[in-house]
């Protein structure tokens, strides 16, 4: 995809950037995503749009019981 922020909601709100915890590792859980995509596309979106933001270590993703 060569602009995968179109398929992205963006935050407008601010942030405070604290240098302290720089190297805290977070583990974010994305739902509601679009079934359109096939996994290895939508990975490749989320990888895109979240890299710019922060370092991506690993992407998984998995279906819910109701296929979704």
């Amino acid at each position: 995809l060569s602009d995968p922020l179109k398929y992205s909601s963006h935050w407008s709100g601010g942030y405070s950037f604290d240098s302290r915890s720089c190297d805290v590792p977070v583990e974010l859980i994305v739902s509601n995503l679009d079934q359109m995509f096939e996994i290895n596309e939508m990975k490749n979106i989320l990888f895109n749009v979240f890299c710019d933001h922060v370092m991506v270590l690993h992407i998984s993703m998995s279906l819910q019981p109701d296929g979704s």
